[in-house]
């Protein structure tokens, strides 16, 4: 899914489509994977403020930096 993601980016081709996909990845793994364990483990809380950032910053590149917009609108 990242190297999609990154060959997608490097392309210029879908990178839209492709930022907002691996945004909607990097939430299931928040709900997925960290929150279940989030209760016991310090380290899964972090990795929960960790991947919001990651997700944020994939939400902004397909906002404002990403080329083709053909799919997304």
């Amino acid at each position: 899914m990242i190297l999609a993601f990154m060959v997608s980016c490097l392309v210029g081709k879908y990178d839209q489509l492709a930022a907002m996909l691996m945004a909607l990845y990097v939430l299931l793994m928040i709900f997925m994977v960290h929150m279940p364990r989030a209760a016991t483990s310090e380290n899964d809380m972090l990795n929960i403020f960790r991947n919001i950032m990651v997700m944020a910053a994939l939400l902004v590149y397909a906002k404002y930096a990403a080329k083709d917009k053909r799919i997304t609108g």
